[in-house]
C-alpha cells in the first residue's frame, strides 16, 4: 500500500491491518458495515472507470458531394432522386441537422439507397454555381433542404426549412418516393 504522498504508511503491513485501520478511521464497527463499505468502493471504482471508457461510436455523416448543376442533371439522367442541403457552419439548426438527423443510421441507409446527396456550404460565400440554384429555387435562408424526384423536378411542398428530426426526414423521403407525389 502506498500513501498519497508516495510513502508507505507506518504499521500497515498486511490486509488485516489495513482493514483494521479503515474500520477504525471510518467508524465501521461490524462486518456488515465493512461489507457495505467495500461494495460502495467497488461501485465508485466502477463508475470512475466509465469516464475512461471509449465514447460510443457515432454513425458517419451522409456522404455529401459539393453541389454542381452537372451532378443534379446526372441524378435526373440516372433517374435518381436528389437531396440538396444548403448549410452553414455558423447556423445552429444547420449543425443540429447535420449532427442529429444526417448522422442517424436509418437516414443514412435511406440516402445511400439511391438518393444523390449534394451540399451547398454557405458558411462564408456561396460556391460558384450555387447562387444560380439559390436564385432559381428562391432559397431565403439556411438550413434549407431541396428535394428532387427521379425526373429532376423539385418538390417545393416537401422543402425543409429549419431543423427536422430523423423521423420527419424519413417521412418526407417516403413522400418523395410515393407515386402520388405530384
Amino acid at each position: 500500500l502506498i500513501h498519497i504522498d508516495g510513502h508507505e504508511p507506518p504499521g500497515l503491513q498486511d490486509a488485516d491491518e489495513l482493514a483494521s485501520a479503515v474500520t477504525h478511521n471510518l467508524g465501521v464497527q461490524t462486518e456488515a458495515e465493512l461489507a457495505e463499505l467495500a461494495s460502495l468502493c467497488v461501485i465508485v471504482v466502477f463508475l470512475d472507470s466509465l469516464d475512461e471508457a471509449p465514447a460510443p461510436t457515432r454513425s458517419p455523416p451522409v456522404a455529401w458531394q459539393p453541389y454542381r448543376q452537372a451532378l443534379l442533371e446526372q441524378a435526373a439522367d440516372e433517374h435518381r432522386p436528389a437531396l440538396i442541403d444548403i448549410y452553414a457552419d455558423w447556423c445552429v439548426p444547420c449543425v443540429e441537422l447535420d449532427h442529429v438527423t444526417f448522422r442517424n443510421p436509418q437516414v443514412i441507409a435511406r440516402l445511400k439507397g439511391g438518393i444523390m446527396t449534394l451540399r451547398v456550404d454557405a458558411t462564408s460565400d456561396f460556391p460558384a454555381g450555387a447562387q444560380a440554384l439559390i436564385d432559381r429555387y428562391g432559397v431565403y435562408g439556411v438550413p434549407t433542404v431541396l428535394l428532387f424526384d427521379a425526373q429532376g423536378r423539385e418538390h417545393a411542398e416537401l422543402r425543409i426549412s429549419g431543423f427536422v428530426t430523423p423521423d420527419e426526414l424519413l417521412k418526407t423521403l417516403d413522400r418523395l418516393a410515393s407515386p402520388e407525389t405530384p
